[in-house]
């Protein structure tokens, strides 16, 4: 097994210049991997414990309960999906599952999922069904709990797997989003946002705290749930405000690193201070 951890933060209050030239500003992300390729419940739980431990590492809302993000990215664990979903269980081995957050109002979510089977019959594939991710609100902020959204995984299934298949998936992802965008509005359109959409790999994130992933989705305790690697993220925001797309990790990675460092936010406050009022 390997793992990968990020760097320490420097913390401090007011740093002269030389005390940020070699600056790692960074929120708190680390991989694991069985290097045979094995599965096991035993590396999402160590995954999770990793989680847990970088729960310094992140930002809070203003309730001090509502995570900036935190989230697992790994292999999909297709035996467990097969043994509580029997949409899973009949699909062919061309198949794709998209974790997907949906609008909480039940009218606005029936025509995101009506689109998104349109959008996939028009790219040749097939929706098998959909299917709503059990999770417990109440471990939740009250920030977090008030934008909420739905949850649900989807199945898809295609003539062809490999790489084609997640070339389909990925211009399925991009036409969900324009769908959303022409059903809801502009600012609507983030009711629908596309955690994955992969045959390879599932996203389980959030708007919380590291240490309560696994208490927020029962899937990831369930001894089941069997995966060979994991990157696990706990997300310290600093030019954004949190969201719930924003939690990482993201549909590919988990960055180790804010754009904007912290020697950037000094700079930038240097050049507005003429702005200011005496």
């Amino acid at each position: 097994m390997t793992h990968l951890s990020a760097s320490a933060w420097p913390y401090c209050d007011t740093p002269a210049p030389e005390a940020v030239a070699g600056e790692k500003d960074a929120c708190g992300v680390g991989f694991l991997a069985q290097l045979q390729g094995e599965t096991s419940h035993w590396l999402l739980q160590q995954a999770l414990r990793g989680l847990g431990c970088m729960e310094h590492r992140g930002g809070c809302g203003g309730d001090g309960d509502s995570g900036d993000g935190a989230g697992i990215l790994c292999g999909i664990p297709w035996d467990y999906l097969k043994a509580v979903w029997p949409d899973a269980a009949n699909a062919g081995a061309a198949r794709g599952l998209g974790m997907l957050f949906l609008p909480p109002d039940a009218e606005r979510r029936a025509q995101a999922q009506a689109f998104a089977a349109e959008e996939a019959a028009a790219l040749g594939l097939r929706s098998l069904g959909w299917r709503e991710v059990p999770v417990e609100p109440s471990v939740l902020g009250p920030l977090a709990r008030q934008t909420a959204p739905s949850i649900y995984q989807w199945l898809v299934e295609g003539s062809e797997a490999g790489d084609a298949l997640e070339a389909l998936l990925f211009r399925l992802r991009r036409r969900l989003g324009d769908r959303a965008r022409q059903a809801f509005g502009a600012e609507g359109g983030r009711d629908l946002y596309v955690a994955s959409l992969s045959s390879r790999t599932v996203v389980y994130k959030g708007m919380v705290r590291s240490e309560v992933l696994d208490a927020f989705y029962a899937d990831l305790r369930d001894a089941r749930f069997a995966v060979s690697f994991a990157v696990y993220h706990r997300r310290f925001s600093t030019n954004t405000l949190p969201r719930w797309p924003l939690a990482q990790p993201m549909r590919l990675l988990g960055h180790n690193g804010e754009i904007n460092t912290l020697l950037g936010n000094l700079n930038w406050a240097r050049t507005s201070e003429s702005q200011l009022d005496e």
